[in-house]
């Protein structure tokens, strides 16, 4: 009788430790345990950590593993997420702050957690309060995903700019992002899909990936920059849409 496979395959991409498992659960419990050492070195260190979360429904596996983590500290534990559609208020179902509200910080009750506002009058100035906010603190880790167009945070290809000095910019969706809004019902059309505050693409925090892209080619420049920083799990079906450096 053949040996039974192994729950996970991993290997190294350039500097970058890579991990795929069987399921999406298996993937979120490996990648919540490496976040949770991760926030309990920060704490012990410097007695509070910084967390930035991707929002969606391809997180929610990450997400609810790490809120069972007993061994963190979570109220030491500030939380921003990335991005915001503009005009949307923070009741609206498809409110990545209703969300990270809901789904996080009602549950886990952090030490703050700050909400990119998307209704604010003057987008601008609400951008750059929000930049402010994360310019002025150490990011000590970040939850990120790839789109289905290669895009973190609605940076859309090949538009994307890794050297903005904007911390957080208003940015306009190309057609294939509107086109995922909408099929994941979101909106009831493109032309409904509005513009977004988002956090440029960040290039310099841990991977945390529970989606991986279609011909994920522009991603994997991003990847080439910092790649000793980034540590990557995914799913077995995620996998082979993606390509490794190597």
């Amino acid at each position: 009788m053949p040996p039974a496979s192994p729950s996970y395959i991993a290997f190294a991409a350039d500097l970058a430790a890579i991990q795929i498992f069987e399921t999406p659960e298996k993937m979120a419990t490996a990648a919540a345990e490496h976040a949770g050492s991760v926030l309990r070195g920060v704490i012990l260190k410097r007695q509070k950590g910084l967390l930035i979360i991707a929002i969606g429904t391809s997180q929610d596996h990450l997400i609810d593993a790490l809120t069972q983590r007993p061994d963190i500290e979570r109220r030491r534990v500030a939380v921003f997420h990335m991005e915001e559609y503009v005009g949307i208020a923070d009741t609206h179902p498809t409110s990545f702050r209703r969300w990270l509200r809901m789904g996080l910080a009602d549950i886990v009750h952090p030490a703050a957690a700050h909400h990119l506002n998307g209704d604010a009058v003057d987008s601008k100035g609400e951008a750059n309060r929000y930049g402010r906010l994360l310019d002025e603190k150490p990011v000590d880790l970040c939850f990120l995903e790839f789109g289905e167009n290669g895009h973190i945070a609605f940076n859309d290809p090949p538009s994307v700019d890794f050297h903005d000095p904007e911390t957080v910019k208003r940015v306009q969706l190309d057609q294939a992002s509107r086109r995922q809004q909408v099929g994941e019902g979101h909106f009831p059309t493109i032309e409904d899909v509005p513009d977004l505050l988002s956090l440029r693409a960040v290039s310099y925090l841990d991977l945390f990936r529970s989606r991986v892209p279609k011909g994920a080619g522009r991603p994997r420049r991003l990847g080439r920059t910092h790649w000793h920083r980034l540590s990557g799990f995914s799913g077995a079906n995620a996998s082979r849409r993606f390509r490794f450096p190597g």
